[in-house]
């Protein structure tokens, strides 16, 4: 009688999760979706309208380091959340969660990474670290190059823990040394109630990434400090300017001096 029951109980969860999955299939068309802006790093995609969507200000970070925020008069040159970003490492802008228990949710990262990343060896980066943070061990299913809907290459994952209990769709794509990066996850027993919401949400990727102002500053400063050396080299080329015979003058007795020097301290 006992494995009787534990026998109908398992029959009714199967049973559940088929219907579950069947209705939410039937019903996949009639989804509605509204657009999602996050208004500091420039991504835009479409989510489920009734999912509970929970977004980050960067700038309520705590570990945001005090050279991050110089003080710059000119507000056109003061930092963007691009700017404040650590490098290698994963930082949550938006979550999305739909309103049951299955534990399914798809979230919105970003990431500054050296210069010179590719995203094949971002993905290989991502895969080590999961493996690193995971409790059990797992799987790569599928790894395939896709373009978002603003024709920027990505890449996209699939992978399963080894024990069953979860799976993951990840999207990323890279602006310079930014990465972003969508995930959909859910455990393996409700993660094609969503699939089709979540293959919507990675369709409809568009990034736009602000410009980093603190890059723009530096690039303006290392013109303001090279133009006026390229004017002198310029006019040092011309044998007949000013400058030109200056420079000349110098040369002749910075030796003269050197010399000098160099016979008092052998003397």
């Amino acid at each position: 009688m006992h494995h009787f029951v534990r026998h109908l109980k398992q029959i009714i969860s199967i049973s559940l999760i088929l219907f579950l999955t069947a209705l939410q299939t039937a019903s996949a068309e009639d989804v509605e979706f509204s657009e999602h802006l996050d208004p500091y790093f420039g991504i835009t995609l479409l989510v489920p309208t009734d999912w509970y969507v929970e977004s980050d200000n960067p700038w309520s970070h705590s570990d945001i380091n005090p050279w991050h925020l110089p003080m710059i008069p000119i507000k056109e040159l003061q930092p963007t959340p691009v700017d404040i970003l650590r490098e290698s490492k994963k930082t949550l802008i938006s979550s999305f969660e739909p309103a049951d228990e299955t534990g399914a949710s798809m979230r919105l990262s970003v990431e500054k990474m050296p210069f010179g990343t590719t995203l094949d060896s971002y993905a290989d980066y991502t895969v080590e670290r999961i493996k690193k943070n995971s409790w059990t061990d797992i799987s790569v299913s599928d790894k395939s190059n896709v373009v978002l809907s603003d024709g920027n290459p990505a890449i996209r994952l699939v992978i399963t823990g080894a024990d069953g209990s979860f799976r993951s769709m990840q999207l990323f794509s890279l602006y310079g040394n930014l990465a972003y990066i969508i995930q959909y996850e859910a455990p393996l027993e409700y993660y094609d109630l969503y699939l089709e919401a979540a293959n919507v949400a990675f369709g409809s990727v568009s990034i736009s990434p602000p410009q980093s102002r603190a890059q723009v500053l530096l690039v303006l400063m290392i013109l303001a400090i090279s133009a006026p050396a390229a004017v002198v080299a310029i006019k040092i080329r011309n044998k007949e300017s000013h400058t030109a015979r200056i420079a000349k003058g110098v040369k002749r007795i910075f030796p003269a001096a050197l010399y000098r020097n160099s016979v008092c301290c052998i003397c």
